[in-house]
């Protein structure tokens, strides 16, 4: 869970750069469904619950 100033810290130094980072890891938002999936399955593999519920939100709705 992230308070809405780091949100918003995000957001703006997003706005510099046109891309979008992970506020974590800083890692530059994925640029197609492709490499988003192939990040989930990644940290799937790493047993991240959060990744699991995305990589099966995108069987659900047909997006593989």
């Amino acid at each position: 869970m992230l308070c809405d100033g780091c949100v918003y810290a995000n957001t703006v130094a997003a706005a510099d750069t046109e891309r979008l980072k992970c506020v974590f890891c800083r890692t530059e938002a994925s640029s197609s469904n492709e490499e988003d999936i192939e990040r989930q399955k990644k940290r799937v593999e790493a047993n991240d619950a959060q990744a699991m519920v995305n990589l099966g939100t995108y069987y659900r709705l047909g997006t593989m």
